[in-house]
């Protein structure tokens, strides 16, 4: 399973494969021009010469404002000859300069100590990839949060009817997500099955990858498989598979509950949930089981760290998929 680390090698292959690319048309142009202009093939050596013979100068003299005005009167000239062989040419003066994607950043990816604005961009594409999220959940937003699926009539125990109990939910899921880095909150979102719980989770999975997170969503039972491969050889790597599960900046555990239960599995599942909890590394656990149940079904230690080490969210009885056929 690919890590962060991966991602950011593969951003990173991908600006120096623009570099070359840019560069390598940079040649092919200069080439054309010295082969079609041959005194432009002078000027640049003159040019060399010229920034050669200053740097030389002021290293071994000092600064010689009269001598170091020559030197730039001559780099104006040739500058200015060069340009107009290009124009009566027909090509723009420019044609041989440096080309870049990015102009703020000249491809490198960064401006000074920080990532450039086009890296940011290229490394939030990666982690989309790779999260494991549903294709066609990664172009969606929470403005595709439908709440008319749910009703402004029936009530939900908290007393609110379920339109509302669902646009609180979204209100917190938006704040969550504007507040990820300053807050480490773990999610537990607990309700019917079809009311919206992974939909939702997905949502803010694709919302933190936008702000630069590496997010990783899989069902407990895929989680699960990924351990028992490892544990029992089937495949070998010289770095674990399920490390991804615990570095990650953001874990969306879908379907908890559904997975085959046993011994192997729930040690594998409290390994992930504590080692997260004390790292304070985030994660969100979706189950159609209610609290009483996720109690009943795990041993104490296991699922006092699901039910008291989040913030539990009751979802809306509302089946949104049969809601949808209606529609």
């Amino acid at each position: 399973m690919d890590s962060k680390r991966e991602c950011i090698e593969a951003v990173n292959a991908l600006f120096a494969e623009k570099k070359a690319k840019n560069e390598n048309l940079r040649l092919t142009r200069l080439s054309e021009i010295t082969t079609r202009f041959p005194e432009i093939k002078e000027i640049d050596s003159a040019l060399k010469k010229n920034v050669s013979e200053c740097m030389e100068f002021m290293m071994s003299r000092g600064r010689d404002e009269k001598k170091m005005l020559s030197y730039r009167e001559r780099s104006r000239i040739l500058q200015e000859r060069r340009a107009k062989i290009l124009r009566e040419g027909g090509y723009p003066e420019n044609y041989t300069d440096p080309i870049y994607d990015c102009p703020v950043c000249k491809d490198t990816g960064s401006v000074g100590l920080e990532n450039c604005e086009c890296y940011k961009r290229e490394l939030s594409l990666e982690y989309l990839k790779r999260s494991k999220i549903a294709p066609e959940m990664k172009k969606l937003s929470f403005k595709d949060f439908k709440l008319d699926y749910y009703s402004k009539d029936k009530q939900c125990e908290t007393g609110q009817s379920q339109y509302e109990t669902a646009k609180t939910i979204l209100a917190f899921s938006k704040k969550y997500v504007s507040d990820f880095n300053k807050k480490k909150i773990n999610l537990l979102f607990h309700g019917s099955p079809g009311c919206g719980k992974t939909f939702l989770s997905c949502l803010i999975g694709t919302e933190l990858i936008k702000r630069g997170n590496f997010v990783i969503y899989t069902s407990l039972q895929d989680l699960l498989d990924v351990f028992e491969r490892e544990k029992f050889g089937r495949e070998k790597s010289s770095e674990s598979d399920a490390d991804v599960f615990l570095d990650c900046d953001f874990l969306i555990i879908d379907d908890l509950g559904a997975e085959f239960q046993s011994s192997f599995s729930t040690s594998c599942l409290y390994h992930v949930i504590n080692s997260r909890i004390n790292r304070k590394s985030p994660f969100i656990i979706s189950t159609n089981l209610s609290l009483k149940e996720i109690e009943s079904s795990y041993d104490a230690r296991l699922s006092s760290r699901i039910v008291y080490e989040t913030v539990n969210i009751p979802f809306p009885k509302v089946d949104i998929r049969l809601e949808r056929k209606k529609k």
